[in-house]
């Protein structure tokens, strides 16, 4: 496959960044409870939006989710001139985490995508769906892409996006997509029915060498 039309999709958090909560530094047992107590009100009140805006602070000091790329971010980037995000979160939130790593790994972390689509772009949630797979897929066919590679940590959005990727091979059948679950842990590669559980970005770098 031509590595010139092959993009490279990315999830954002615990897929790109470590994003682990520090619950001895914020005397929080998690995010979720943060955010209950800065906004006074049940989780169940607070609209996606607001809760994805409140990330802000989290993001802009670091601290709280001992913030920082994951290994093999620099390398996984590296695969192909085409990289894009696909995000639960708002687009604000990669200019959050930037600013404040920039300082810790010595790069702008914006420099390597050339993108960051948002599931805020096609509705008010922050759950991604097939359908915004397949809009996002469709698009990039259009553009010239025949094959597309997307990792995320969430076992249930590769359900997604797997199902809008046999919908568009229905349509364009040269189509091909290749998926990878992130795991986040030294468990190496595994195959499994239609994607790889991948121990690190260096295990996903390593297996998309074998299909230059």
């Amino acid at each position: 496959m031509n590595n010139k039309k092959t993009l490279y999709l990315w999830d954002l958090g615990d897929t790109l960044f470590i994003e682990k909560w520090n619950q001895e530094k914020t005397g929080f047992s998690s995010f979720n409870e943060w955010v209950e107590d800065k906004l006074g009100v049940d989780i169940s009140g607070v609209s996606p939006r607001k809760y994805e805006e409140m990330y802000e602070i989290p993001y802009h000091q670091g601290w709280h989710f001992n913030l920082d790329i994951e290994p093999g971010f620099l390398e996984a980037l590296a695969l192909s001139e085409y990289n894009e995000a696909f995000t639960s979160g708002t687009p604000e939130q990669i200019n959050w985490r930037a600013e404040y790593l920039q300082d810790i790994v010595g790069f702008d972390i914006r420099l390597y995508l050339q993108k960051v689509n948002s599931t805020f772009d096609f509705k008010e949630t922050n759950i991604k769906d097939e359908d915004m797979y397949y809009s996002i897929f469709l698009n990039k066919v259009k553009e010239g892409h025949d094959t597309i590679v997307y990792s995320d940590d969430k076992i249930k959005y590769l359900e997604q996006c797997y199902r809008a990727g046999e919908r568009i091979k229905k349509e364009y059948p040269g189509f091909e997509l290749r998926l990878y679950q992130m795991i986040n842990k030294d468990v190496g590669l595994t195959r499994k029915e239609y994607y790889w559980e991948a121990g690190s970005l260096f295990d996903v770098v390593n297996n998309e060498k074998s299909f230059k």
